[in-house]
């Protein structure tokens, strides 16, 4: 059975890691072949959630940016919100592109994927919290899903040299996380639908 895992890139500074972690761990994802990926980068993404008049509690959203985001979200079958650490939280543009909506996360399949020098292990904790709140079926794997690097990894500008290189050295995770989605994604009787 195919199924569908959105992969959002939380970042949006201009000098970023998150697109190519992002790019390396879609492509570990992908290895299955029943797997398709949805690569949503929220740097390409305008979400303006305080125009919006209602809550998103309510899902009747007015804005067309906030409507294709909610079907976005729906159409994926498990997503994997991809977070770097910054001054030890996640990036304001990922948790407004989470508050934007809010019924489409229950019951979603997701995993927090975090990156940075020791992991992104508070970001990672902080956003498992959020999603859990808005009962998200999060997918936790035994050794985490804790990107670490070092400033080896590093050039000049603070830029992964090769983002995929070190994603390679998390892959255990990474097809942990895989297949804990697939499976939850493929149990109907744990699926309920935004």
């Amino acid at each position: 059975m195919s199924s569908s895992i959105m992969v959002i890139v939380g970042s949006t500074r201009k000098v970023r890691n998150g697109r190519g972690i992002a790019d390396a761990i879609s492509a570990v994802l992908s290895e299955d072949p029943q797997v398709t990926i949805d690569l949503a980068d929220l740097a390409e993404i305008t979400l303006t959630p305080e125009d919006e008049p209602l809550s998103p509690m309510m899902g009747q959203y007015q804005l067309p940016t906030t409507r294709a985001w909610s079907q976005r979200v729906i159409s994926a079958d498990a997503v994997v919100l991809v977070t770097p650490e910054y001054n030890g939280g996640y990036p304001a543009s990922l948790k407004n592109a989470v508050d934007a909506i809010a019924k489409e996360w229950a019951a979603k399949p997701l995993a927090v994927a975090s990156y940075g020098f020791y992991g992104g292990v508070r970001a990672h904790r902080q956003l498992s919290e959020i999603m859990g709140n808005l009962e998200s079926d999060l997918v936790e794997v035994e050794q985490g899903l804790n990107i670490q690097f070092g400033q080896q990894d590093l050039n000049e500008q603070f830029r992964l040299v090769d983002p995929a290189a070190v994603v390679e050295r998390h892959r255990d995770a990474v097809v942990a996380v895989r297949e804990a989605l697939l499976a939850r994604a493929n149990d109907e009787s744990v699926r309920v639908q935004g």
